[in-house]
Parts: structure tokens; C-alpha cells; sequence
């Protein structure tokens, strides 16, 4: 058996007779490929890449030593997940400045205009 991750597998699942490649995912835990679905939203985004980075350097060393075939390149998978983070912080601040303009659209009851002027 193999260990990959925190998953027991067997060699002859990921060494195909056919000599195709793995993909590099499947054999992360479910927690990495939910980051790398998913992304990280802010606060936890930079120890989640950490830790995804970490496990697709290990993973793919595993792998490599074990003559394993495997694709995607580790560096594309984390460059994905950047991509998705990078998306879900530009999300943010368009629902920021999305919010600001619907507030300042937004009249002011009569009785704050008043105690404005």
C-alpha cells in the first residue's frame, strides 16, 4: 500500500498498465481539493496556501519517487488556487463599493435632512 495524504492506496490504482498519468488531485486529501474547488476566503487564505502548497510538494515527491506518473505540475494546481483566491477577493470588493453605491443612492428620511442642514 501507499500512503498518500492521509488516503491508503494501492499501487496498481495509480500505475496503469497503459502508462497514462495520475491526475495530481485525486491523490490530495479532500480538504486540498476543496481549496483547490473552492478557494479560501480571507483571514485563513494564507495558511490554507501553506498548507496546500506544502501537500502538493509532498505529494508530487511521493509520487516521483514511487515512478508515478502524475499531471498536472504541482505549481499549476497552486497557481489555480491563487487565481480563485485572487476572484474571491475582487468579489468582496465589488460587493463593498456595490453596498456603498446602493447606500449613498438611497434618500434620506426628511427628518435627518433636517438635522443635517
Amino acid at each position: 500500500m501507499l500512503m498518500v495524504g492521509h488516503w491508503h492506496l494501492k499501487c496498481h490504482i495509480l500505475v496503469r498498465a497503459s502508462g497514462v498519468s495520475v491526475p495530481l488531485s485525486i491523490c490530495l486529501t479532500l480538504s486540498d481539493r476543496t481549496l483547490l474547488t473552492y478557494g479560501e476566503f480571507e483571514g485563513n487564505r494564507n495558511n490554507a496556501g501553506y498548507k496546500l502548497a506544502r501537500n502538493l510538494l509532498g505529494t508530487s515527491n511521493l509520487l516521483t519517487r514511487n515512478r508515478i506518473a502524475y499531471h498536472p505540475e504541482p505549481r499549476q494546481l497552486f497557481d489555480r488556487y491563487c487565481d480563485i483566491a485572487v476572484h474571491l477577493h475582487l468579489n468582496q470588493l465589488r460587493r463593498i463599493q456595490f453596498g456603498t453605491v446602493r447606500i449613498k443612492q438611497q434618500p434620506l428620511p426628511v427628518g435627518i435632512l433636517a438635522l443635517s442642514l
